[in-house]
Parts: structure tokens; sequence; C-alpha cells
């Protein structure tokens, strides 16, 4: 039996960037899923989302991606929505 509750955090690194990623899930009847990024980075949230509900059934699960400054960038970032699936199917 796999268990319902769990938490993660990896962060992935760019030359630019540190990109922490923090996902976490509990035990519920329907299905919610919270998707928290950066604002500058809106367009991520609909990927994100579309990948959890893609190997989830129910529970809530969030996900939290920040972005930290390594130094100074710009701006040229790709969600990489293979790591991001990996990252959930490990949750």
């Amino acid at each position: 039996m796999n268990s319902m509750t769990g938490f993660g955090r990896a962060v992935a690194q760019t030359d630019r960037y540190n990109i922490p990623v923090e996902i976490s899930g509990v035990n519920r009847k329907q299905t919610e899923i919270a998707v928290n990024v950066p604002r500058n980075c809106a367009e991520w949230d609909a990927p994100v989302r579309s990948i959890v509900q893609g190997s989830v059934s129910r529970g809530r699960v969030g996900v939290s991606v920040s972005l930290e400054r390594t130094e100074e960038a710009d701006g040229s970032l790709q969600l990489d929505e293979r790591k991001l699936a990996s990252l959930v199917g490990l949750l």
C-alpha cells in the first residue's frame, strides 16, 4: 500500500538560478491541487497543474516553485516538465 501523505523537496540548478521545488500531499476524498509559482513565471502554473493531475487521483497536493538568482539573469527559463513529473511520481 502506498501512503497518500508525503513531502518532497528538490533543487534544480542552472548557471544563473537555483529553482527549489517542494511537493506535499495529504489524504482527502477529493482532488485539490494548489500551485504556487513566482509571479514572473505565471505561465508555469498550467503545465505544473496538468502534470500533477495526471499523476494523482485524490488528495490535496501542494506544489511550490521558487526562483533564486545566483547571478544577473536574462529571464530565459524553461520549465522541465519531465523532471517535475518525476518529482510528482516520487510523491
